[in-house]
């Protein structure tokens, strides 16, 4: 349930509680029984639906912190060059090789190294291979 079907809920246990304080004294314990069961049906409902909605409430709250942390960290601890993401240290200097484009779609900052022979670098992650010329930052 949604925050709008708890706030539904909790009107019909309104409308409820209402009907049980105009009941008359002269009816009968059925009827008062069974309002008051269905005030007692439709607070747990509402109950249950605030509990989900909290519950999707703290996961959109956790997803917008881990967006906002990756956006602080390719504002402030990175430089966009020759259409690659370098990281750059807390002294200043950029790092030689970028971060893997295809790792970074899927949301992780992964470094590109230099595979064995110099001529070629690769994603230690996905396995990409580029050209060093084109992706070493000088």
């Amino acid at each position: 349930m949604d925050i709008m079907s708890a706030l539904s809920v909790g009107t019909k246990a309104l409308e409820a509680l209402k009907a049980i304080k105009d009941i008359e004294k002269d009816f009968d314990a059925a009827t008062w029984k069974a309002k008051v069961a269905e005030l007692m049906s439709d607070v747990a409902d509402m109950k249950m639906a605030l509990v989900e909605a909290n519950d999707k409430i703290a996961e959109l709250e956790k997803r917008a912190a881990d967006l906002t942390a990756q956006v602080t960290f390719k504002a402030e601890n990175t430089v966009y060059e020759n259409g690659f993401l370098y990281e750059v240290f807390q002294d200043g200097d950029v790092a030689e090789f970028p971060f893997c484009q295809h790792c970074m779609t899927d949301g992780r900052h992964v470094r590109i190294a230099r595979a064995p022979g110099g001529a070629s670098a690769i994603c230690p992650s996905c396995k990409t291979h580029f050209d060093v010329r084109s992706v070493w930052h000088r």
